[in-house]
């Protein structure tokens, strides 16, 4: 997709929304990108990924910005709020797209953690040896997402920390999230995110 240029106006206003709920947690310079991605969840809004590169590693925030209001999706009450005050369109298609989302954001500060489709989404800080490899490939399986009552079930695999877990979640209509269930599959993974020390 490539990092896109926003007009002066927008970035103005998401800096002091920004700034407004979490304080300089990114110092938005010039060396700060601002990039829209495509969802379909919150039809009325744009979401947003930011990165500001003077940080080591590089500092990653998403948001969601309504034309008025911007949030932080920066942890479980920041949601909360968007939540209230956001449409929410989920659907078969992008219920998992949603969740991927939601998970890599509630925490804050952010732990490494993600939904896994293959072995091509874990961040390795070093490459496995192969047969390790070959155990982690085949531990991971493809997300089953069901719809009951307007109510989603997502069977996938999830990352938290140094470990791979099988989980269930449920996701309402109202776009609240339920780890229903997890359990490990293997721990003590060369996985995470690269910090630099200097």
């Amino acid at each position: 997709m490539g990092i896109s240029k926003i007009d002066k106006d927008l970035y103005t206003r998401i800096v002091r929304n920004v700034n407004a709920h979490l304080g300089k947690y990114i110092t938005f310079n010039k060396n700060c990108s601002i990039e829209p991605i495509e969802q379909t969840f919150f039809p009325n809004s744009k979401l947003l990924s930011i990165t500001d590169y003077d940080c080591i590693p590089a500092s990653k925030l998403m948001v969601v910005d309504n034309g008025v209001q911007v949030y932080p999706l920066s942890g479980l009450g920041q949601w909360n709020s968007l939540l209230m005050n956001e449409r929410l369109n989920l659907n078969i298609k992008n219920v998992l797209d949603y969740l991927k989302l939601y998970y890599s954001t509630y925490l804050f500060p952010y732990q490494y953690q993600k939904i896994v489709e293959t072995v091509n989404d874990l961040d390795f800080i070093e490459f496995p040896e192969l047969e390790l490899f070959d155990v982690i490939s085949h531990q991971i399986q493809a997300p089953v997402v069901t719809l009951s009552n307007n109510q989603f079930t997502i069977y996938c695999n999830i990352t938290v920390d140094r470990s791979l877990y099988n989980a269930a979640f449920d996701i309402y209509p109202d776009g609240k999230v339920l780890l229903l269930d997890k359990k490990v599959v293997l721990q003590d993974l060369p996985i995470g995110e690269m910090v630099i020390d200097l």
